[in-house]
């Protein structure tokens, strides 16, 4: 018995350690391609048409000349930016119409403002010590974002993983995250974009349903309803996001359980269904979802749109 327990204890390391392997070359390659497109976007920006150095030509108060050209595929990060500098040069906290799109009327605008404050917030660290504006900085803070939020949405699924489910399947849930070129687009350097927001906490809003055991706990399981109400939360702050996409997802939570409930065996019988957890799940998703839509919209505009 102890000779196979050594076995089973070494057969484990040896997963362990395969997966960490797997995982540092995973990471060498994204930091490689972010290198890659850092170098590129230095280049780009360096290109010069004309003659006239930069900074020498006289600019109307407000204005300034953008030394930073961001990839050519963060189209919708350059309205990202747009946003955030009138943000921070107007001293605002939300934006919900621009006069940039649309002339002469301009337009409404529905993006949540979570990405927003994230730009604004970095742009304003960024400027710290230089006796710049913070706005100045908006193009700066967009090529950033999205390593910095790679990692702190990553570290906080993995942490929900570890204590889940354990040491394997929370290495083996961040490889399938890594390896995934959809989730990795969104996330890349120069890349603005709430899509990748929306897929972290849309994903751990799933991951803490099935932390709580998707529906089947002991009666009165404080544990299971924990998890259920930060699944809520997440999937609530998923809406809140774009509801385009979290809406499809949460859909899918609820006919999983439902599924799973009508496939129960006797496999379940030491945690029978509690379907009380569901209700607990959009209780709270219900609250955080107004929540979001009043810190989004109240009092100036009770309106809504789908990205």
């Amino acid at each position: 018995m102890r000779q196979e327990g050594n076995v089973a204890r070494g057969g484990m390391r040896w997963i362990v350690m395969s997966l960490l392997v797997c995982l540092a070359v995973t990471l060498a390659a994204w930091v490689v391609d972010g290198a890659a497109r850092l170098r590129t976007v230095e280049k780009i920006s360096a290109v010069s048409f004309s003659e006239i150095p930069p900074g020498s030509v006289p600019l109307s108060p407000g204005t300034r000349e953008e030394s930073l050209i961001l990839p050519h595929s963060s189209i919708d990060a350059r309205w990202w930016v747009i946003h955030a500098r009138h943000m921070l040069r107007e001293g605002e906290w939300r934006i919900r119409s621009t006069a940039l799109d649309n002339a002469p009327e301009g337009r409404e605008v529905h993006w949540s403002s979570l990405l927003l404050w994230v730009l604004s917030g970095l742009a304003w660290i960024r400027s710290i010590g230089t006796g710049e504006p913070a706005w100045h900085f908006a193009a700066d803070a967009a090529l950033a974002v999205g390593p910095l939020l790679i990692a702190v949405f990553f570290l906080g699924l993995v942490l929900v993983a570890l204590r889940a489910f354990g040491l394997v399947p929370a290495l083996l849930y961040l490889l399938a995250l890594l390896t995934s070129n959809a989730v990795l687009r969104t996330f890349q350097l120069g890349e603005a974009d709430h899509h990748g927001i929306v897929l972290a906490l849309a994903s751990g809003s799933v991951l803490c349903l099935l932390a709580g055991g998707s529906g089947f706990a002991k009666k009165g399981d404080l544990v299971a309803e924990r998890w259920f109400a930060a699944a809520g939360l997440l999937g609530a702050a998923a809406l809140w996001v774009s509801a385009s996409t979290a809406l499809p997802i949460l859909a899918a939570s609820g006919l999983g359980g439902l599924v799973a409930g009508c496939l129960r065996s006797s496999a379940t019988a030491h945690a029978p269904l509690r379907p009380r957890l569901w209700l607990h799940w959009a209780g709270w998703g219900c609250a955080g979802s107004l929540g979001f839509y009043l810190l989004e919209y109240f009092p100036a505009t009770w309106a809504c749109g789908l990205r």
